[in-house]
């Protein structure tokens, strides 16, 4: 069935809609922002968004240990920072306002998340995300 598919996509596109045009469309396709965040939680989200709209720069130290308590003690949390960074990146868009303000931005939140790497292979790959 799935020989069938990947057959009708590459040589009969059409056949699948007729707007359809192949690969090529598939591969120009922008991947939406919500499937960024394919590892986090519902709950690691909403504390990820207070994090970075709620917190200000000064005081951010202690809700960083208190995300850090919750979600990043165990050792396969290594793993989840990088999609931690991705969401970040991806999905966390502030305000004008936001920025102007003295609400933690999203750069320190992804070094603080880079400094909290345990393992030199998890901040390589933290990196790269």
């Amino acid at each position: 069935e799935i020989e069938s598919l990947w057959n009708d996509i590459l040589h009969n596109p059409s056949s699948l809609s007729p707007t359809f045009t192949g690969i090529t469309q598939i591969m120009n396709t922008r991947t939406s922002r919500r499937f960024l965040q394919s590892r986090i939680t519902p709950d690691m989200e909403k504390k990820l968004v207070f994090l970075t709209s709620q917190v200000r720069f000064g005081s951010h130290k202690r809700y960083q240990e208190w995300f850090q308590r919750l979600y990043l003690n165990p050792s396969e949390s290594q793993t989840l920072r990088c999609d931690l960074i991705r969401f970040i990146v991806g999905v966390i868009h502030p305000t004008n306002e936001l920025l102007c303000s003295d609400i933690i931005p999203r750069w320190a939140v992804i070094g603080w998340l880079l400094t909290t790497c345990g393992s030199p292979v998890a901040a390589s790959n933290a990196k790269l995300a």
